[in-house]
C-alpha cells in the first residue's frame, strides 16, 4: 500500500535498498493507484494460463520474475476482476442449497467493500498520523466451495458486526498485514516527536489512506460495473496473448451480438477494425434460474466453445487466443451509466489458430434495493449522501488514466471526512517537500 513502499533510514532501510525500492514503485502500478499486488494464491484459469513460464524453463528465476512484473503491473480493476472470477466452479456441481457461482462473486465484492470502507473511516479517526510503510492488504475468500446460501444471505443482509478482521462469517476476508517496517503511533509518542518527524508521519499517511482509499474506489466502481449494468448484448473480442511487457496483445477480431439464450451453440463470424472476416467463433448463451431467495434479479453464462481460423499474429509461431466478453449497452450507445460494460475472460489457448476454449462466464444483474443498499451502507460509513455518479466510469475512459485519476479525486472531494486527502489538498500541504512529494500524480 502507498506509492512510495520504502523510505531510507526508517526502521533500518538502507539507502541503497529504498532507492531500488523506488525503481519498483515507478515501474508497476504503486505510482499510478498508490499500491501494487505482490502475490496472488489459487487464480482463475483465466489468469493462471497468462503465465507460460514453461516457455523459459531454462531460467526458473526468470519465470518467476515475469510472473510477479505482471501482477506489480496490474491495475485494481484488473485484479479485482480476477479476483471475483468464479468461472470454475463446475456448473453441473451447483445445487440451490448453496450461493450460485454468479451469486458468490456479488456477495464476495459487496462484502469486502464494507469492510474496506470500514478500514477507510477507522483510518480517518485516529488521533495522530502513522507510519505503516511496506505494510499491505489482504483480500481473501474461500475459493474452494460455494458458501451455503440462507446462511450467507443472513451475513450480508445485516451489517457486519464491530470487532475484529476476518470473522468467521465474512465472506470476504480483509485486514492489514506484513508490519515489519511499520509504527503504531501514539498521541504521548507524536507529542514528543519533533516538527520534522510528524511531518514525514503526516506526508506517509496521506499516502497510506490515499492507496486503501483508491483500491475502495476501484472495488466501487467494479461493482456496478459488473453488477448494475445495462444487460443489452454481448461483444465477444478474440486477442491473441502476448506477456511481454513491450509487445500489447494483438486484436484478432470481434463480433456483437443480442443478449439472450441462443438454444445451443451459435457459430459467428468475426470481423476485424475493417470490418472484414476474420475467422469464427461458436458459443452458446443460457439464462441461469435463481433460486429464491436471490440477491441477483437476472443472471447468464455465456459459453465460449471455440474459435476457428484466426490469423496468426505471432511472428515465429500461431496466435494464442483468448476471448474477452462484455456484456453492457450497445457499443454504440452513448449513454454514460450503459457504457458500464461487465468483463470476464476465457483462458489462453497456446499456439492455436483454431482453438477449443471450451469456458462458461457467468454474468449477474443485482436486485435495485441490493445496488441501493451499497450506496446507503457507503453513505451512512462517511457521513454523507453518496451519488453513484461519483462511482461511474464509462468503458472507453477506463483507457484514459487522467479521467479515471479525476473522478477518484472528485470522490474525495464529495465526502467531507475525505477532501483533506484530495490530491490538490495533498499536494498544497507537501508543496515545501524537497522530493516533490512523491508521484501523487499519475504517470
Amino acid at each position: 500500500i502507498g506509492d512510495e513502499t520504502a523510505v531510507a533510514g526508517w526502521q533500518g532501510k538502507s539507502a541503497m535498498k529504498a532507492a531500488s525500492n523506488k525503481v519498483i514503485d515507478y515501474s508497476t502500478n504503486s505510482c499510478a493507484e498508490g499500491y501494487r499486488v505482490e502475490g496472488f494464491d489459487n487464480p482463475p484459469s483465466s489468469l493462471d494460463t497468462q503465465d507460460h513460464g514453461h516457455r523459459i524453463q531454462f531460467c526458473k528465476g526468470i519465470a518467476k520474475k515475469r510472473k510477479r512484473f505482471g501482477l506489480q503491473r496490474m491495475t485494481a480493476g484488473e485484479f479485482l476482476r480476477y479476483w471475483i472470477d468464479m468461472n470454475d466452479f463446475d456448473a453441473d456441481n451447483v445445487n440451490a442449497s448453496n450461493l450460485l457461482p454468479a451469486e458468490y462473486s456479488e456477495a464476495v465484492l459487496f462484502d469486502a467493500i464494507r469492510q474496506l470502507a470500514q478500514l477507510c473511516k477507522d483510518a480517518r479517526t485516529l488521533a495522530v498520523s502513522q507510519m505503516w510503510i511496506g505494510s499491505s492488504l489482504c483480500l481473501a475468500f474461500d475459493s474452494g466451495r460455494l458458501p451455503d446460501r440462507q446462511a450467507a444471505l443472513r451475513t450480508l443482509a445485516s451489517p457486519r458486526p464491530i470487532g475484529p478482521a476476518m470473522l468467521a462469517s465474512d465472506l470476504a476476508k480483509v485486514c492489514i498485514f506484513d508490519w515489519g517496517r511499520s509504527e503504531l503511533n501514539t498521541v504521548e509518542a507524536n507529542a514528543a516527536l519533533s516538527t520534522e518527524q510528524q511531518d514525514l508521519r503526516r506526508k506517509y499517511w496521506v499516502k497510506w489512506q490515499r492507496g486503501v482509499l483508491r483500491s475502495l474506489f476501484e472495488a466501487v466502481h467494479l461493482y456496478f460495473a459488473q453488477f448494475y449494468q445495462s444487460q443489452q448484448t454481448v461483444t465477444l473480442e478474440v486477442w491473441d496473448y502476448d506477456s511481454l511487457e513491450f509487445d500489447p496483445n494483438d486484436f484478432l477480431g470481434r463480433v456483437e451480438m443480442p443478449l439472450q439464450a441462443t438454444g445451443g451453440a451459435s457459430e459467428l463470424a468475426l470481423e476485424d477494425w475493417s470490418g472484414n472476416e476474420a475467422g469464427s467463433i461458436t458459443v452458446e448463451i443460457q439464462e441461469v434460474p435463481l433460486p429464491s431467495p436471490s440477491r441477483l434479479q437476472k443472471a447468464w453464462r455465456v459459453y465460449v466453445h471455440g474459435v476457428e481460423g484466426v490469423r496468426s499474429a505471432d511472428c515465429c509461431s500461431r496466435s494464442d487466443p483468448l476471448v474477452q466478453v462484455r456484456v453492457g449497452a450497445p457499443l454504440d450507445d452513448q449513454d454514460t451509466r450503459d457504457n458500464q460494460r461487465a468483463t470476464a475472460s476465457t483462458p489462453v489457448v497456446y499456439d492455436d489458430n483454431d482453438a477449443d476454449i471450451d469456458h462458461g462466464m457467468y454474468f449477474a444483474l443485482a436486485l435495485p434495493e441490493v445496488a441501493q443498499s451499497m450506496l446507503r451502507m457507503l453513505s451512512n460509513t462517511f457521513g454523507c449522501s453518496l451519488d453513484p455518479a461519483l462511482f461511474t466510469i464509462a468503458d472507453g475512459d477506463r483507457r484514459g488514466e487522467d479521467l479515471v485519476q479525476a473522478k477518484f479525486e472528485a470522490f474525495l472531494a464529495a465526502v467531507p471526512v475525505l477532501a483533506e486527502l484530495s490530491q490538490k489538498q495533498s499536494e498544497e500541504s507537501d508543496v515545501s517537500d524537497s522530493d516533490g512529494g512523491g508521484c501523487f500524480a499519475l504517470l
